[in-house]
């Protein structure tokens, strides 16, 4: 596979009401809560990300993560659950975002 392949991205904006007081194992609503993807975010394969999860600019997420909560700008995660292991260098992502180098 290239090295851009996303197989196994997975990503949840919403969840099922384990409080329901009408059914079990839960209701029959689901909880909506969105995720949101910063701008020039690289995620590895095999990603698993949760309901209302929102990762910051330039972040890094490594392959097979499992992300909740907030995920910082310009973090390197890692690991189930994810934790930050390194930050990426804030000035040059953002010297290179202004000059729209993307690739």
């Amino acid at each position: 596979f290239p090295s851009h392949d996303r197989r196994g991205l997975v990503v949840f904006s919403s969840n099922h009401d384990h409080r329901s007081e009408l059914s079990i194992p839960y209701g029959s609503e689901d909880i909506l809560k969105p995720v949101i993807i910063g701008d020039g975010v690289w995620i590895g394969s095999k990603v698993s990300v949760a309901p209302g999860v929102s990762i910051g600019d330039g972040a890094i997420i490594g392959m097979g993560a499992v992300l909740r909560g907030n995920i910082p700008s310009y973090s390197i995660v890692i690991g189930n659950p994810a934790e930050v292991i390194g930050w990426r260098d804030a000035e040059n992502f953002n010297r290179l975002r202004n000059m729209k180098a993307w690739l």
